[in-house]
């Protein structure tokens, strides 16, 4: 019986690398809207998850977060394609979904991070390191923060669990986003960067400079020094620094993050996130790296 389930896994495979190669040389331009399983049922509850947790290299989003975005993810339709195929040949969901990482995305789910002198919260010595690769201008980002990290933070966090810090990935097409990120460094120079983290992603609709400005003063922090320490661009090479961070990770979409034993140097290997998951998802993922 082993024989010929590992025969049978075997042939899915061959069909899915021939369907990788089929799919690129061809250039398919849309997904299949037929596709369904054998047994005739549709596979629209998988296709609507990769919709959503696969994250386009050209965009930085999901393919349907792209398309909302009016940003062009000229992979997603061979993704879905694949996915279409794979449902075809029999994958399960959970086959389809844990496989993407190696035949679609193309990418390890393992990245490594150098943690040190990165804005952190929580205990230095907490058995497990949480990375959040963030852009304050992203709406995402915001759903993560508002939904996901007060519940994390009380769990994790405050209970010495997990230390979490925190790495800038301003996206090109969210204009206020980097100058946003740098005030976030000045803000670090008053012991004020979570105080103003908060503030800024409790109104994505105000991080013009002057509304950080005022958000600074609203903290209470010498607002002299702030304004020097942001329209002269003290922090742009440092926020520069953190995009080469997230493209040394693998990381081009926001929030993504990594969760990894923590290292008295600061230099983390761990597994990948991508997405404003659900708490649960991230709950699982730390009970994973402490039950090791």
């Amino acid at each position: 019986m082993k024989h010929r389930d590992s025969s049978k896994r075997r042939s899915v495979l061959q069909l899915l690398v021939m369907a990788v190669s089929t799919v690129v040389i061809l250039g398919f331009q849309s997904a299949p809207a037929t596709a369904q399983y054998k047994d005739g049922r549709k596979p629209a509850g998988v296709i609507e998850e990769v919709k959503e947790t696969y994250i386009c290299p050209a965009t930085g989003l999901s393919i349907n977060d792209s398309a909302t975005e009016g940003a062009l993810c000229p992979g997603g339709s061979k993704v879905l394609r694949i996915v279409g195929l794979m449902v075809d040949a029999g994958w399960s969901r959970e086959d389809i979904l844990s496989s993407m990482n190696i035949f679609v995305r193309g990418k390890s789910i393992r990245a490594s991070v150098d943690t040190s002198g990165m804005p952190a919260i929580g205990d230095p010595d907490a058995p497990v390191t949480m990375v959040e690769f963030t852009d304050m201008q992203c709406p995402y980002c915001k759903r993560y923060n508002d939904t996901t990290f007060p519940a994390l933070k009380k769990k994790y966090i405050d209970s010495g669990k997990v230390r979490y810090v925190q790495v800038n990935l301003p996206l090109p097409f969210h204009k206020n986003a980097n100058k946003a990120a740098q005030s976030l460094y000045c803000a670090a120079d008053q012991d004020k960067f979570w105080e103003l983290r908060a503030m800024l992603f409790n109104d994505q609709k105000k991080l013009s400079v002057p509304d950080i400005k005022g958000y600074a003063d609203d903290l209470g922090v010498d607002t002299v020094a702030f304004a020097s320490c942001l329209d002269g661009g003290k922090y742009k090479e440092r926020v520069n620094r953190d995009l080469s961070k997230a493209r040394s990770a693998g990381i081009n979409g926001t929030p993504g993050f990594v969760i990894a034993p923590t290292r008295k140097d600061g230099k983390i290997t761990g597994n990948k996130l991508s997405g404003a998951q659900p708490a649960g998802t991230f709950y699982e993922a730390i009970d994973k790296v402490t039950a090791k």
